[in-house]
């Protein structure tokens, strides 16, 4: 594949091609891909790498999936949003602002993706896990204090056949 957008690095990995992109050429690379066949947009994740950093992956397709391409970048809290060009992905934008605080430009207000509403951005690092902190773990500390468990034999062995 030929494209005029710059990119970081392009890789064939198990059947897929990996594009790796600079944040400012995220949309010029998705809209190259859709002309170029790919144009179906499956799905996009956002990781919460530490701080206000982030990876974004889109995973885009031709017509009948025989060819998939996968597109990342890193980015500082906001990207251009590419639900213009992929409607399917709508969805997964609206779910990374509303799990990671992920901001997509261009963007037109919708409503959340969830009905909880949160405290913070739950898919985050550093977001605190409040129900754990006041919870005792249910776990035995020490396994050797442990109860054993009565050996279990597979299905279809007879306990005379152990030994």
């Amino acid at each position: 594949m030929n494209l005029t957008t710059p990119v970081i690095n392009v890789q064939d990995r198990d059947g897929a091609l990996w594009i790796r992109v600079l944040s400012e050429n995220w949309l010029d690379v998705t809209a190259e891909l859709f002309s170029a066949g790919f144009i179906r947009g499956e799905w996009l994740k956002g990781v919460h790498l530490g701080e206000e950093t982030f990876a974004i992956y889109l995973e885009v397709t031709n017509s009948d999936s025989s060819k998939t391409c996968i597109v990342s970048t890193i980015i500082s809290s906001e990207i251009a949003s590419i639900s213009d060009i992929y409607p399917a992905v709508d969805f997964h934008e609206r779910e990374c602002m509303q799990m990671l605080g992920i901001k997509f430009s261009g963007r037109q207000p919708t409503a959340s993706a969830f009905v909880a509403e949160f405290d913070g951005f739950p898919l985050r690092r550093d977001f605190p896990l409040e129900q754990r902190m006041h919870t005792a773990w249910p776990g035995q500390a020490d396994p050797e204090k442990a109860v054993r468990r009565r050996p279990v034999t597979p299905p279809g062995v007879h306990k005379e056949w152990s030994s």
